[in-house]
């Protein structure tokens, strides 16, 4: 869909599947890895990853993240933090989890009140069209936002490589602007995505609300929320099927979103933490393999063994910055 001058120069604001790894990648300077590793020692082995923090970060990190939040923000809307070398599986959630509680306040994402959810396959053959929540399957998935299970805005998806997958699991980013621009080359489906839809509070209650899949900051920047399957099923559920004209503007994103012009690839590496401005990057994953048959039957068993293994927090700004 983009023409041939769109695919030359990526800006921060509007890039596409040329965007270079490396304008998006921040890797922490001597001195904050110097911090870092002063804040894991004030951990004690029993700690679980989301527990309490037990110390503040250092005024270094504290630093070198606000930079990584202005290139949330208002660069690129996402930025790959590069890995601490030589961490162990338990003090790299511990590293991610810190932070994430630089950027924000960690948000409750499922009935249980977990604020660190872990993303790995579990067992069983139910798919996301089945109810499932996408980060228990190895399903691939189209592009989304993930502030679709609650209708309060909230600001950044810390998400981070733990563990990588033996096989496929590739990240898929598309942003905002790109694909707002596509969007208004049908004007008319446009327009329906600015009319409420149900939603379904997934995982965390039976509830429904409304709201658009296309809304707006106050600089007129885009702003989207999408989740299809969510979307069919909370529309469902509450008795009220979509409209062709909704279906046809869903179909009109959907033709955007898996235009591979728009989209940016990559693998993320161990230890790397991606954050992302939530309703400015769409993101999905190609379906994915581990190394061995089967999925852990608990979190611990997750952990202990060779599975892809990722953390999701979801966060706040706080003080309303």
């Amino acid at each position: 869909m983009p023409d041939a001058r769109t695919l030359e120069r990526p800006g921060t604001r509007k890039w596409h599947r040329i965007l270079d790894r490396a304008d998006i990648t921040f890797t922490l300077s001597e001195h904050s890895q110097e911090e870092v590793l002063a804040y894991l020692r004030t951990i004690p082995p029993s700690a679980a990853a989301g527990d309490a923090l037990p110390s503040a970060a250092g005024p270094s990190v504290r630093a070198d993240l606000e930079r990584c939040r202005r290139r949330a923000e208002h660069g690129h809307r996402a930025v790959l933090i590069a890995p601490l070398p030589g961490l162990t599986f338990a003090e790299r959630r511990h590293v991610a989890w810190m932070v994430a509680n630089v950027f924000g306040e960690p948000l409750v994402q499922n009935a249980a009140g977990d604020r660190l959810v872990a993303v790995y396959a579990r067992p069983g053959t139910k798919r996301v069209a089945d109810g499932a929540r996408y980060h228990q399957t190895r399903e691939g998935g189209g592009p989304h936002t993930d502030n679709v299970n609650i209708p309060d805005h909230w600001d950044y998806l810390v998400f981070s490589c733990i563990r990588p997958g033996k096989l496929g699991g590739e990240s898929i980013l598309l942003n905002a602007f790109a694909v707002h621009a596509a969007l208004e080359r049908i004007p008319a489906a446009l327009e329906i995505l600015w009319q409420p839809f149900w939603w379904e509070y997934r995982g965390i209650s039976d509830d429904f609300y409304e709201a658009p899949v296309v809304t707006y900051t106050a600089d007129r920047e885009p702003r989207f929320r999408y989740m299809r399957r969510y979307m069919e099923s909370a529309h469902a559920r509450v008795g009220r099927p979509m409209t062709s004209e909704q279906v046809w503007a869903l179909d009109a994103l959907d033709a955007v979103l898996d235009d591979s012009a728009l989209q940016f690839r990559t693998s993320m590496r161990q230890g790397e933490i991606l954050i992302t401005y939530d309703s400015q990057v769409l993101h999905s994953r190609t379906s994915f393999c581990d190394p061995s048959p089967g999925a852990p039957a608990s979190l611990e068993e997750a952990a202990a063994g060779d599975c892809r293994f990722f953390d999701r927090v979801w966060i706040r700004k706080r003080g309303g910055r």
